[in-house]
């Protein structure tokens, strides 16, 4: 079943943003083990945790955790990467 994104924009607040500045230094320091990708790569990912939330649905870090296996898979579907032969 498709999810239905809220078309309404809401502010993002502070405490969001910190939030989510927060899980991207944990997601690679703590659970990939690697050092974080650089800062527009950080953009990217916390423009793209707040377009699939639903509803506007409270940030949680269960959330931010399942959205990077997603988040590759987006970056991977991009023009500039879809049609670079890398075999």
């Amino acid at each position: 079943m498709k999810k239905e994104h809220n078309t309404e924009k809401k502010k993002v607040t502070t405490k969001e943003l910190l939030f989510l500045d927060d899980m991207w230094a944990k997601l690679f320091a703590f659970h990939i083990g690697s050092a974080c990708p650089n800062a527009r790569a950080k953009q990217k990912f916390i423009q793209f945790c707040l377009s699939e939330r639903v509803n506007q649905e409270t940030l949680t870090e269960e959330f931010i955790f399942k959205q990077l296996p997603s988040f590759i898979n987006y970056l991977s579907e991009t023009p500039q990467w879809s049609s670079r032969d890398i075999m």
